[in-house]
């Protein structure tokens, strides 16, 4: 359940998760957070890459490493895989609230092409954006991310619920 955030500079980092504050992104990474403070909140993890195509649509090409993390804390048998759909700026985490624990959860987040470092090969031209950054794209990068999670990370999850995004 959300709650409205009151004068944010007057919240201690230890209250923020406590008072079951949920920031959006923009908040909880780049300068507006380190202005609070506040991108130290976030549990962090080692990032993991899966290489998935460029194109998911054409019939071969070049592929990339999509960028995204794991958060396990949650899950135990019988639980389910909660992947948060990447918004439009850095991933640098993937907490666990409360969802993951009712769902005894393991989350999964990955990090949207052509936004924090994630820029497939490097190439960030206007012609590679109006190509290969679309919200079809985002979502055939998800649609892969959670098979392999599915078949590698976490095969006895019994379900994939998603959340997230903002689009």
């Amino acid at each position: 359940r959300m709650r409205p955030l009151p004068l944010l500079h007057a919240i201690s980092l230890s209250r923020i998760g406590a008072l079951g504050v949920h920031l959006p992104e923009h908040l909880r990474h780049g300068s507006i957070a380190a202005s609070f403070e506040l991108s130290a909140s976030l549990p962090t993890s080692k990032p993991l890459y899966l290489d998935v195509p460029l194109d998911h649509f054409a019939v071969k090409g070049p592929s990339w490493r999509l960028k995204y993390y794991v958060n396990a804390t949650q899950f135990t048998a019988g639980g389910v895989l909660l992947v948060t759909m990447p918004s439009e700026g850095a991933t640098r985490g993937c907490p666990s609230g409360e969802l993951a624990q009712a769902l005894r959860a393991a989350s999964v987040c990955s990090q949207h092409r052509y936004f924090g470092d994630s820029v497939p090969l490097g190439d960030s031209s206007t012609r590679a954006f109006t190509k290969y950054l679309s919200v079809e794209q985002n979502l055939a990068d998800v649609a892969a991310l959670i098979r392999h999670a599915r078949s590698q990370l976490f095969p006895a999850a019994t379900a994939v619920v998603v959340q997230g995004g903002s689009y």
